[in-house]
């Protein structure tokens, strides 16, 4: 799994935890001190090397932004299409193949009104 997505997925957990347990009523600081723990290595790494000194940049809420900045960001819609494009059903299951090709194409920066006709090309005539 790619980076991206697996950071995309840790963020939804983190945002589903914070509900959950009711942490969003908590200070900054709490939360932020919570993130710290929870984090990816990797992440957390990255944390340590920036400059985290400054009261803003200890809110949770920046945090979070600051690393969707920097790990989606890398993402280059040149290789998400070519990773679309080469995606092979293999011994995938109808439905898989088909869930995975709905996860590649959103970070293909395909425009709303070919991504069903992408997909569509795909299934019928195979990538």
């Amino acid at each position: 799994m790619h980076g991206s997505d697996l950071w995309k997925l840790w963020n939804q957990m983190w945002d589903n935890y914070l509900i959950v347990s009711g942490l969003e009523a908590n200070l900054p600081k709490y939360v932020f001190a919570l993130l710290l723990l929870c984090i990816l290595n990797d992440a957390l790494r990255l944390c340590n090397g920036k400059d985290m000194s400054d009261d803003v940049t200890k809110d949770p809420v920046i945090i979070i932004k600051r690393f969707d900045e920097h790990i989606l960001g890398q993402t280059k819609e040149f290789f998400e299409r070519y990773k679309f494009n080469m995606c092979d059903q293999k011994n995938m299951t109808f439905e898989y193949y088909y869930s995975t090709l709905r996860n590649l194409e959103r970070t293909c920066g395909f425009c709303n009104c070919m991504r069903d006709k992408l997909i569509a090309d795909c299934l019928i005539l195979g990538c």
